[in-house]
């Protein structure tokens, strides 16, 4: 089993997944050809300065998997759950720093906002893949990839409340 290191991918935009990033044990009787696993992680804690807190989108090899192929259409589609993920970190991040919560109400404010966003990034994720059809919808990826880079070339906190490009 690989270190926890080996095995997180964070967000850089810079970096787009490779089939060989996916190290999990593919589902060969699953509807999709291939699954990410991304998520979003944040510490945080409250100083005499206010609240310090780092959010990060990661994706985990060991727990993605692809089934037979290497269509690289796939592997954007996959790319998109991972930019998602990294929009609602950056909504997260952006929500946060707004927070203003007291020392005894610090921890309350921040895991309840966290799982607000992660909440709404769960809906977009499973939005996106019923709008392109896991990516088959040729013409629907194109407008979620369109989205999800404007997204993402704004500025930080960019998101609206509701992120469906396809309706």
């Amino acid at each position: 089993m690989p270190s926890v290191a080996q095995d997180t991918l964070f967000w850089k935009a810079a970096d787009t997944l490779t089939w060989n990033d996916f190290k999990g044990m593919p589902n060969r009787s699953a509807r999709y050809l291939a699954i990410s696993a991304t998520g979003i992680t944040y510490t945080y804690r409250y100083t005499d300065a206010g609240l310090n807190f780092q959010v990060r989108a990661f994706f985990v090899r060991s727990k993605s998997w692809r089934n037979y192929g290497t269509d690289l259409k796939v592997l954007k589609h996959e790319q998109g759950h991972f930019d998602i993920t990294e929009i609602y970190a950056r909504k997260l991040a952006s929500q946060m720093q707004q927070l203003k919560p007291t020392k005894s109400n610090f921890r309350k404010s921040v895991e309840a906002l966290g799982e607000s966003i992660i909440n709404e990034k769960n809906k977009t994720q499973k939005q996106y893949d019923l709008e392109t059809g896991s990516g088959t919808k040729r013409k629907m990826q194109r407008k979620w990839e369109t989205a999800i880079q404007q997204q993402l070339e704004g500025e930080p906190g960019c998101c609206k409340n509701e992120f469906y490009p396809g309706l």
